[in-house]
């Protein structure tokens, strides 16, 4: 299995990022890795220089950043509650998803700046689309609310995040760089993931009852034109490859 690293910190993460464009692409390919993502925290600076690298090398460019998320409105400035902000990585998956990530950046630094330019969970709704969201580091909300035994709250904002980026869009992130408290994280986040499948399951099955129900009442009708229809709508659902 090929591996692409989706988190990456370069030279314009400031004071922070320690990897020099050029010298990654050499590296990603010595690794035989055909992808890369280039995620810097709270800026976009980088991404040309990037982008022309990686197609330079013949490398897949996956173009993204790692915001800050404020914790109540990003238009909130109170010293001690709004200082804080939380970590969340977003990946670029097409041209919209572009256009959507720099203006949530370019938002993050005109009307979120507090410390640190940032969004908020209401703009992320509104420009999400075109953009995979990943739970990031231990600054990351989630990781931040399993750090404090707070089960619930990380639970409770896991599943915002799926709702805002929707099904498929949004992945809990596992990292093991060897500090103390990325144990106990990962063990919640694996207990999260857990109870997202489990989740899944619940509600494809009560899809599945309710389209049996309808069926079940259509057949007592009598209607049998309805009937058939009815089964129709659901093989296009679950298996259209038998319609063809």
């Amino acid at each position: 299995m090929s591996f692409v690293h989706l988190h990456v910190h370069t030279e314009y993460s400031l004071l922070d990022g320690a990897c020099r464009i050029d010298s990654m692409m050499d590296r990603v390919k010595e690794l035989g890795q055909t992808a890369v993502a280039i995620t810097d925290h709270g800026v976009m600076y980088g991404c040309i220089d990037f982008y022309k690298a990686a197609k330079a090398a013949g490398i897949k460019p996956i173009i993204g950043c790692e915001v800050y998320v404020a914790p109540r409105r990003m238009t909130d400035r109170t010293h001690g509650i709004d200082n804080e902000s939380y970590h969340l990585v977003l990946l670029c998956e097409n041209r919209k998803g572009y256009e959507n990530l720099c203006y949530l950046v370019s938002e993050a630094f005109i009307h979120g700046f507090y410390g640190k330019p940032r969004v908020d969970l209401a703009l992320l709704e509104q420009y999400h689309e075109g953009l995979i969201a990943l739970s990031a580091c231990l600054a990351g909300a989630i990781p931040r609310y399993l750090m404090e035994e707070n089960y619930e709250e990380a639970k409770a904002y896991a599943l915002e995040l799926s709702r805002i980026f929707g099904e498929g869009n949004f992945f809990l992130e596992l990292q093991d760089h060897g500090i103390d408290e990325q144990r106990p994280v990962n063990q919640g986040i694996q207990r999260l993931s857990k109870a997202f499948v489990r989740r899944k399951a619940e509600e494809q099955r009560k899809r599945q009852m309710s389209e049996a129900q309808k069926l079940q009442s259509i057949l007592e009708s009598g209607n049998s034109d309805a009937a058939v229809e009815a089964a129709l709508s659901i093989l296009r659902k679950r298996k259209p490859e038998l319609l063809k």
